[in-house]
């Protein structure tokens, strides 16, 4: 009596073909997906008043340009140069801020970034 085998080598490789041209197929119907992202707003450019200004009043209105995409600005107003020394360090919706009270013969440094729910751009240069 002759036994059959019934699974040879070839009948395996035709399986396995049929299988995965079977998946494949059911894959194509599921189609694909994708996902936009917000990308963090741009860098915030200065308006007034301008780089190493000397005689600024002691109320000035700071002014920044907006920026695409910007929820909210981060302001802020130092004593020194690294910004370790805020008198001002705040958020808020538009370009421009009174500042009040401001010392005569002192310099102040200021720097905005514009926020969104992606996170925050850069510092604004000088």
């Amino acid at each position: 009596m002759k036994r059959f085998k019934l699974f040879t080598p070839m009948l395996f490789v035709i399986m396995l073909i049929f299988q995965l041209q079977t998946f494949a197929q059911e894959a194509d119907t599921l189609g694909r997906s994708f996902t936009t992202m917000l990308p963090v707003p741009e860098q915030v450019v200065l308006i007034y008043p301008e780089d190493e200004a000397i005689d600024v009043e002691t109320n000035p209105v700071l002014e920044w340009q907006s920026v695409e995409l910007a929820d909210v600005y981060q302001l802020q107003v130092a004593l020194d140069d690294s910004y370790t020394d805020f008198i001002v360090d705040i958020e808020l919706a538009n370009t421009q801020y009174q500042l009040s009270g401001l010392e005569y013969n002192t310099t102040y440094h200021w720097r905005v970034r514009a926020i969104n729910d992606a996170g925050a751009g850069e510092w604004s240069g000088k």
